[in-house]
């Protein structure tokens, strides 16, 4: 959801809508996010984050 190197953020939403559009699955990885830009996870049908952070 966030670049690592340079805290860009992923529009999410337009992803999700694309994802959802073609059948796909989504998954997200909230390990730069979590914690100070809101995540829900109901959005993904899968997401990932680190526990180092």
């Amino acid at each position: 959801m966030v670049h690592s190197a340079t805290g860009r953020i992923a529009p999410t939403a337009d992803i999700a809508s694309a994802a959802r559009a073609h059948g796909a699955l989504l998954v997200g990885d909230a390990t730069q996010a979590a914690g100070w830009l809101p995540v829900r996870a109901t959005d993904f049908d899968a997401l990932l984050g680190a526990a180092y952070k």
